[in-house]
């Protein structure tokens, strides 16, 4: 697969030390494997020791600092480096967006009483299998009271006529790229009840007011300051993020909701060609929880939905 693609001149088998395909004899691969990358760095590094690592178990990084590298941590140095995206990957990206929605419309065209919880959500499996896509990260799908409190996943209970469906797909589709949307409906498309449209419409409002500070240059400190502010009633049931970036799955930055902003929150700045999602969820006491969520790419001048997956607003 690496045939003709520029910046691979050598390749050579991967040394496997994990116990699973090693056993007893895991330390000594772990030893050829640790040899065989300081010598790579003697030859290549130029006098330089360091080596960072985004995934390495702690024997590994031990094994390497006894041959005389130092180990930097490299998760940092990769998650912001792929916050922005090329074209190339916003393009694989839409395709996977497109897969998604057709999952998410076969999901809604069987949302019937009667149907299961996880007949509904095989339905986006099955649509992102079909189209080549690899895995679903979750199985959030759930209908009437097991959609509060939010992440219990999908089960065999049959959805009945009125109950809010919500769906969070966390699909990781086609070429590896991730559609995380979610959308909330009723089952049997009946007309929402007047509590259910007001939770719907609150959410709805907190899109719609954070995707309006999704901007290049916005900071996260100012993003926070001017962000819709969830109702106290709310606040119990609500999702702790704001926004948070997506690629290959959900990534950096991860932007709280403002009641969970401390000083532990991270610094950044929204960038041209991140990927993020903007997020709401929103029930309350004794209610059904509606989930909403939108995929946007930071342009040069704002953002750009990727998604376009229709909402309730009829």
């Amino acid at each position: 697969q690496s045939e003709g693609l520029p910046g691979i001149d050598e390749l050579r088998t991967a040394r496997t030390w994990m116990f699973m395909a090693r056993g007893d004899r895991s330390e000594a691969a772990m030893a050829a494997w640790a040899d065989e990358i300081a010598d790579l760095v003697r030859l290549h590094g130029g006098g330089n020791r360091r080596i960072a690592c985004d995934r390495l178990d702690g024997a590994g990084a031990h094994a390497l600092e006894a041959r005389g590298l130092t180990y930097v941590e490299g998760t940092r140095v990769t998650e912001i480096a792929r916050s922005i995206k090329s074209g190339d990957e916003i393009e694989l990206m839409r395709w996977t967006m497109r897969v998604c929605e057709a999952g998410m419309a076969r999901v809604y065209e069987h949302s019937l009483p009667g149907a299961t919880e996880r007949e509904l959500w095989a339905h986006l499996h099955f649509e992102n299998a079909r189209s080549g896509g690899d895995w679903l990260e979750t199985k959030l799908l759930t209908a009437g009271p097991r959609t509060n409190p939010w992440y219990q996943e999908c089960s065999d209970r049959m959805c009945r006529a009125g109950e809010m469906i919500s769906l969070d797909t966390d699909m990781i589709g086609p070429y590896g790229y991730c559609a995380d949307v979610s959308r909330s409906w009723t089952c049997g498309y009946t007309p929402m009840t007047d509590r259910q449209r007001r939770l719907y419409e609150t959410a709805l409002d907190q899109i719609r007011h954070n995707l309006d500070l999704v901007r290049p240059g916005t900071d996260f400190v100012e993003f926070n300051e001017k962000s819709w502010r969830i109702p106290e009633r709310h606040v119990p049931y609500r999702y702790t993020l704001a926004v948070h970036g997506v690629g290959m799955a959900d990534e950096w930055p991860v932007v709280p909701l403002h009641v969970d902003w401390s000083d532990l929150a991270m610094s950044g700045r929204f960038e041209p060609g991140m990927v993020v999602c903007v997020e709401s969820l929103v029930g309350e006491r004794g209610s059904e929880s509606v989930k909403l969520e939108t995929q946007v790419l930071v342009t040069e001048s704002g953002c750009e939905r990727l998604d376009s997956f229709p909402y309730e607003t009829g």
